[in-house]
């Protein structure tokens, strides 16, 4: 969901299209064999939205470092 974030994906369905398009880099990533619209909408209502924001928060502190 970050990268999501991170390349300006509009919806899941862009974001699946853009992921399978490196479907060869995908096991390798962490997102298995086949990642699917389904599979990505269960994965975001279990995982604990604070996490994301930490997340993001922690790759806001690395950014403002590198541009010191």
């Amino acid at each position: 969901m970050m990268f999501g974030q991170l390349s300006n994906r509009d919806s899941l369905r862009d974001l699946i299209s853009i992921i399978s398009a490196h479907s060869n880099k995908t096991y390798y990533l962490g997102f298995g064999k086949n990642v699917t619209r389904s599979n990505l909408s269960k994965m975001n209502k279990r995982r604990e939205p604070k996490i994301v924001g930490y997340i993001a928060y922690n790759m806001i502190d690395i950014a403002r470092i590198k541009t010191d």
